[in-house]
């Protein structure tokens, strides 16, 4: 004897989908709680700050980290422009 089966209606495949796609839901939420690590970090400081501890102690002493432009990497004329009205530099 061989059974057949009628295709399920709209609605029913509609559940079906919702369940199938809570479950993936509830699965990403779970993986999503996971630890991460740093593995590595990668940072440029002003003046003698060249960690980030140092940086950060030079934020709790309120140090002026302020200064000049240096000449090695940049053209400090592109980036100054004596003209306090004009934009972009």
């Amino acid at each position: 004897m061989s059974e057949t089966f009628e295709p399920l209606s709209p609605n029913k495949q509609a559940l079906l989908k919702i369940r199938e796609l809570k479950q993936q839901l509830e699965k990403a939420e779970s993986n999503s709680a996971q630890p991460i690590a740093i593995v590595s970090m990668a940072c440029r400081f002003p003046k003698a700050a060249d960690t980030p501890e140092k940086f950060w102690e030079s934020r709790i002493w309120q140090e002026d980290m302020v200064g000049d432009i240096p000449d090695d990497p940049w053209d400090k004329e592109a980036f100054k422009d004596y003209d306090p009205q004009f934009t972009g530099k």
